[in-house]
């Protein structure tokens, strides 16, 4: 059962529980968030609600339940000084509101579940949703000017990808042979969000969609 915007709105907390029990889901994958990083600093109220609040809810719907979840978390828990790569036991120090409100839905989830897999990833892009890879494409293919930051770095992750991780570990669920716990899960390599917006660029221009970069 995938419900939508519409059918489950997370800012209607006092819904959510009623809705998730007239499902009766064995399992939850948790994906929806807010997710504009920027917009979050202006918009701390929404953003909180929606990520962290509305989280709770559905942890505890989880622990009346007794059923595991699967939530999507973010690169953003950490404040990015480490020069090598994040383990998934380094401390989390958000530096904004996204990165808040998504370090106190894991550690709510930690603290409230014994079953449940926390997904830490970065960059998340396809050709279909609202997404830095379909933002950039639009906007190179309109003929726009691109301005993109160079010193942010980022690991750019396939939804495809996480799809198909998450689609692995439901059946290992199933199987009762998955380790529950924290798990950081992207695509390899990292990459600055103007190199990404270069490389978006040779691939349109490669693919005869671009005239010239």
């Amino acid at each position: 059962v995938a419900l939508n915007r519409k059918e489950l709105n997370l800012i209607n907390l006092d819904e959510i529980d009623t809705i998730l029990t007239s499902k009766s889901p064995s399992l939850i994958i948790h994906l929806a968030a807010y997710t504009n990083v920027d917009k979050a600093e202006n918009d701390c109220e929404k953003a909180m609600t929606i990520n962290y609040f509305a989280t709770k809810v559905i942890a505890d719907y989880c622990y009346k339940a007794a059923i595991p979840i699967i939530f999507f978390s973010s690169d953003y828990v950490f404040d990015g000084l480490k020069t090598t790569k994040y383990n998934e036991d380094d401390p989390s120090n958000p530096l904004n509101i996204y990165g808040q409100s998504k370090a106190l839905a894991e550690s709510y989830i930690v603290s409230r579940l014994k079953h449940y897999v926390i997904l830490r990833t970065s960059g998340v892009y396809d050709e279909k949703s609202k997404n830095f890879f379909s933002t950039i494409s639009k906007t190179l293919i309109d003929n726009r000017r691109v301005t993109v930051v160079a010193d942010q770095f980022s690991s750019p992750t396939s939804s495809y990808f996480l799809a198909g991780i998450v689609k692995s570990i439901v059946s290992k669920i199933s199987n009762k042979s998955f380790k529950w716990g924290i798990y950081h899960l992207t695509n390899k390599g990292s990459i600055s969000w103007y190199e990404f917006a270069r490389l978006i660029s040779f691939r349109l221009t490669d693919a005869g969609i671009l005239s010239k970069i």
